[in-house]
């Protein structure tokens, strides 16, 4: 056997952190789209697909076997935190995870919906019953308790003729009327046991759109009985040896609730996998979804985008901000649309809100991505009418064995917003750091008080910088940018590598955040309960509410 000494050792890794920095470093040669973190088909993507897909490609080809695992909260760490309902918002006694949650609520009725990736679509593998990976939940109290749970039904899909489960990456939101809205994937792959796509065959890719039934009739639905039909919104076929054809990724949906009534909007990322190229789209249907739009490019010349997030602003408008991997530093982009007449609409060219020196991939000391995927909200009071807020994490320097722009692991991550006053998403904008240490960041605004919400997790709790906290920062209205009072959210710090099938590789995607009526709903990932048998602390979304 060999032996080396120390100071060879010490030459040896540094050789080898040297050659991965210039890896990194140096610009592609072969191809201006390669990323080697995406999974096939889609590996000639310079835009990361999203991790719910690559999650299911992985699960599909390699059934996993569960372990339990006897790592969870460890003790708490001295700080004020909220006393308000913090539940598991899910009724699975399983151990199967759940992640990348968003929240709606009608204040009028007090009724809450949560949508999230569930993994107990994997029972489809057993053939124990057909539930999909989009789950939801619906609590008639405002978020005390959940009443009813359940996963989005099997959908034939009609390019194709393939009975095929819900796919994840939901998006919920909710009208004056009281109807809820829950946008989500639904996409089949060769390589699948139990989607229904043949092997060598074309293979679909849709994005859904359900309906709850009526608001009185939420109160007393069950399961897939709250959904009306849905509306198949976008569909399109792909084929993955050789790629080719358009896959439908990370969708987003918001409801104009203005005085406009203009309808709802769903944004998402289109993969080309002939050429390579991703581009951010737009769909506008009526409230009854009898009528929907097609698709409209509107990330213009960036040809390598990814995470899309959409809102209205009060005049109607509509405020669009996405990631382009185009070019280096990233960049941060925003688009305005106008609504026409029927499902018509227009939308200005794309505008830069801020550029990313040091973009994330992953912390130093976990396991799980962290995408870039920034958020906004629109202020609807009298503070600052109009007003647009963007929030998205970087990493404060090139990380171990990086580059300056792209971060393999990153040791200290940090939250950023910008904001506007303009009447158009060209701004100006400002930027202002909103915490030294945190991630996966979600802004809320409340529209009867004006309060700026941030939420976001925070490994400072740690000494390893390891397991998270959820931390919110308010700014009462009018007072964004400038001092907030930040707030714990977990009384105890979350082990995130305790899911016994996901382990610490998948923590979601997004969390979400919304305010309304003096309260903040606050959708997010942790592993504090205990299931299955050995129990072990699987990934549950939780639902945390809090005053505004």
């Amino acid at each position: 056997m060999t032996k080396y000494s120390s100071r060879a050792l010490s030459i040896i890794m540094l050789s080898l952190l040297a050659t991965l920095s210039l890896a990194y470093a140096l610009p592609q040669t072969s191809s201006p789209f390669s990323n080697n973190s995406n999974p096939p088909p889609f590996s000639d993507q310079k835009a990361p697909v999203s991790e719910t897909v690559s999650t299911y490609l992985n699960l599909i080809q390699h059934i996993p076997s569960m372990t339990s695992t006897a790592g969870g909260p460890n003790v708490a760490f001295s700080a004020s935190v909220v006393s308000d309902p913090t539940i598991v918002f899910n009724l699975d006694s399983s151990p199967l995870p759940q992640n990348e949650e968003s929240v709606a609520v009608n204040p009028a009725t007090n009724t809450v919906l949560g949508g999230y990736n569930d993994f107990r679509g994997l029972l489809a593998l057993l053939n124990i019953s057909p539930a999909g990976f989009t789950g939801f939940s619906i609590s008639n109290d405002g978020g005390a308790t959940v009443r009813t749970d359940g996963d989005l039904p099997k959908v034939t899909l009609p390019l194709t003729n393939s009975p095929t489960l819900s796919g994840g990456d939901p998006a919920v939101d909710s009208s004056n009327t009281g109807t809820f809205y829950l946008a989500n994937l639904y996409y089949n792959f060769s390589t699948s046991k139990f989607a229904g796509c043949p092997k060598k065959a074309p293979c679909e890719s849709s994005l859904l759109v359900f309906p709850s039934v009526s608001s009185s009739a939420l109160s007393s639905c069950m399961g897939t009985g709250c959904w009306g039909s849905p509306k198949i919104v976008v569909d399109t076929t792909f084929t993955e040896t050789p790629a080719g054809g358009v896959f439908n990724d990370k969708d987003w949906i918001a409801v104009d609730r203005t005085s406009q009534a203009s309808g709802l909007y769903l944004t998402y990322t289109a993969f080309n996998l002939l050429n390579s190229r991703s581009t951010i789209d737009i769909v506008r249907c009526t409230y009854d979804l009898s009528s929907c739009s097609g698709s409209t490019v509107i990330s213009g010349p960036d040809i390598s985008t990814q995470g899309s997030f959409v809102a209205v602003r009060p005049d109607g408008s509509i405020a669009v901000v996405y990631v382009s991997y185009d070019t280096i530093p990233l960049r941060i982009r925003g688009v305005q649309c106008s609504p026409g007449t029927g499902v018509t609409l227009t939308c200005s060219a794309p505008t830069t809100i801020a550029t990313i020196p040091f973009a994330i991939i992953s912390l130093v000391n976990n396991d799980f991505r962290v995408p870039l995927l920034p958020q906004l909200a629109v202020d609807y009071s009298s503070a600052h009418p109009g007003r647009v807020v963007v929030v998205w994490e970087e990493c404060k320097t090139a990380g171990v064995a990086g580059s300056t722009f792209i971060i393999l692991t990153c040791p200290q991550s940090f939250v950023r917003a910008a904001y506007t006053d303009a009447a158009t998403m060209a701004g100006p904008w400002t930027s202002v750091n909103v915490t030294s240490s945190g991630f996966f960041p979600t802004v809320a605004i409340d529209p009867s008080k004006g309060t700026v919400n941030i939420a976001y997790y925070s490994t400072i709790n740690d000494l390893w910088n390891h397991r998270l906290d959820l931390f919110v920062s308010q700014y009462p209205s009018g007072a964004f940018p400038g001092t907030p009072a930040i707030t714990r959210v977990t009384s105890t710090s979350d082990e995130p590598d305790s899911d016994p099938l996901l382990r610490g590789g998948f923590f979601g995607d997004y969390i979400q955040a919304i305010a309304n009526s003096g309260i903040v709903y606050l959708a997010y990932t942790a592993n504090y309960a205990q299931k299955g048998t050995p129990p072990s602390y699987g990934q549950d979304n939780y639902l945390t509410t809090m005053p505004d």
